[in-house]
């Protein structure tokens, strides 16, 4: 392989504590250079054709894979797929490199998280990274992946490793962190999003956390779910008919939507611990047929999504 990702393949010694040449032996290692080009990504969107894939991890961070694979992202959450994507991948450099990386990119669906110079190459990191969350976030879209092992991941060596100001930059800059445990395991610290910015430029925290996305996807699939197999063939009324039908009738109503609507948030998302304020969420819902298509009965909703427990801030008033 001759690609880009081939100069992120890392060449070193006496990695662990203690290691050491014998008296006399002298190594120099080389950074690897001169690997260019990187795959086509067309032809790889082109290849998954229409099937579902919740997660896809990519180690290409070149600005026209990216955009690629977010126009693909994008579409694929569109109103008309409803196929929801996330994609993962890692980007390895120094500190200043990776931050100024991180502000040339603002995407809501993709996750980069920042290697460092550690002695795995990023598309290890990318693939642990990808997995670690793609599998967590499928059993609870909404709980926080910190302190999460990168498995197969060796840390960067100590005396480069970044301190809690320093990742704290790089999350301004739209880059995951890691930390080192006591057992020197690499660890997820803070999973974010690449997107800081709204149109206007101005800082925007609405899609920061990666389970906002993951859980918002989940809410739409378990909505659509529930009214592709509970309504699969019925009509559609306005709600004047309800006194009139026969038992046993298939109408749907706007007023009968709503009903169902409300019951998937008190029976599904609440007890899953998705969202949280049923009053507001239930006072803000609109159901309502289409003026211009009578087939068509839509829908407004505002689910508050729940948090993640990040910080835990308190105040001892100590007496003597």
């Amino acid at each position: 392989w001759h690609g880009v990702t081939g100069n992120g393949a890392d060449v070193r010694l006496n990695y662990y504590t203690g290691e050491a040449f014998p008296a006399g032996v002298k190594v120099t290692a080389t950074a690897f250079t001169g690997g260019t080009g990187t795959p086509e990504m067309a032809d790889a969107v082109a290849a998954i054709g229409p099937e579902w894939f919740t997660d896809i991890i990519a180690p290409f961070t070149d600005t026209k894979s990216l955009n690629t694979l977010r126009d693909e992202l994008l579409n694929r959450w569109g109103p008309l797929k409803m196929m929801e994507a996330q994609l993962w991948t890692a980007f390895r450099g120094t500190h200043g490199e990776t931050g100024t990386f991180g502000e040339t990119r603002n995407d809501w669906l993709i996750s980069c998280i920042g290697t460092n110079l550690s002695p795995h190459p990023a598309w290890m990191w990318a693939a642990s990274y990808g997995a670690t969350a793609a599998y967590h976030l499928a059993i609870d879209p909404a709980r926080p992946l910190q302190t999460l092992v990168l498995t197969g991941i060796l840390p960067p060596a100590r005396n480069v490793r970044w301190d809690m100001p320093e990742r704290n930059l790089l999350l301004h800059d739209g880059i995951a962190t890691h930390m080192v445990d006591a057992g020197d395991n690499v660890c997820i610290e803070r999973e974010i999003t690449m997107y800081r910015v709204n149109q206007y430029g101005d800082a925007d925290v609405s899609y920061l956390d990666v389970q906002s996305p993951a859980t918002l996807g989940r809410i739409r699939y378990i909505i659509k779910n529930r009214f592709s197999n509970r309504y699969p063939r019925h009509k559609l009324a306005d709600d004047d008919v309800l006194d009139s039908l026969d038992a046993g009738q298939p109408v749907m109503t706007p007023k009968l939507c709503t009903a169902e609507l409300l019951d998937i948030c008190q029976t599904e998302l609440l007890p899953a611990g998705l969202v949280e304020n049923f009053s507001d969420y239930r006072d803000t819902l609109q159901v309502t047929r289409d003026s211009s298509d009578k087939n068509r009965l839509n829908f407004i909703c505002h689910p508050n999504l729940v948090n993640q427990l990040r910080v835990l801030a308190g105040l001892i008033q100590f007496k003597l």
